[in-house]
């Protein structure tokens, strides 16, 4: 039976992620040293530190859509709080959503940290097409290439704590040429959500 497009393109990530060397981005690292440099002396998770990683990804990637969601103690739930690249009208739409733990769960694994979200497999609860920054688009489910990046394709980057304990993700779109983003992007997102875990736990 010929694999479905959704499964190539897990494989071809997958593949990717693991036997792609990555090449040094002295971009990216400028810019970490930056955030890091900056909240140095008071390095917490604040609003302020939260938008400004995602319009470093935002800028450094040519992402379409960046945000950062933190999970909440007082009721054990999922909420967004930071963005870059939406709609006014797709951002409040986000931030009435909330989740559960199993809600990151219905994507495919890239790697132990980021998943993959498809938008031919309709991976995204009902009522969540109001939070799309181009709904429209949802209907056009054509891929030209296993590398094409469609409206509502997606990669969440968890972030854990130290008892392993997910405590927010970075989620993000495809870049702006509609390309799904280069191995190497993913995994210094990856990088990012060590640096978010870190200041969250000293807040």
């Amino acid at each position: 039976m010929e694999p479905s497009i959704g499964n190539k393109i897990v494989y071809n990530l997958r593949q990717k992620y693991t036997h792609r060397a990555i090449e040094g981005d002295q971009r990216f690292v400028e810019s970490v040293i930056h955030i890091l440099r900056k909240y140095q002396a008071q390095w917490e998770a604040t609003d302020r530190f939260l938008d400004e990683i995602v319009q470093m990804i935002y800028r450094n990637y040519r992402i379409r859509e960046v945000s950062i969601g933190l999970l909440c103690l007082k009721d054990d739930a999922y909420r967004y709080v930071s963005f870059c690249g939406f709609r006014k009208e797709a951002e409040a739409a986000l931030r009435k959503l909330s989740y559960r733990k199993e809600d990151f769960e219905v994507g495919k694994s890239i790697s132990n940290l980021t998943w993959v979200f498809l938008s031919e497999e309709k991976s995204y609860i009902k009522g969540e097409e109001s939070t799309f920054n181009r709904p429209l688009l949802l209907a056009k489910l054509e891929r030209e290439s296993i590398d094409s990046c469609l409206e509502g394709d997606y990669f969440d980057t968890q972030i854990y704590d130290r008892k392993n304990r997910m405590i927010g993700w970075i989620e993000y779109s495809g870049t702006q040429d509609y390309q799904f983003p280069d191995i190497h992007v993913i995994k210094e997102i990856e990088l990012i959500s060590l640096i978010i875990s870190i200041a969250l736990e000293r807040s």
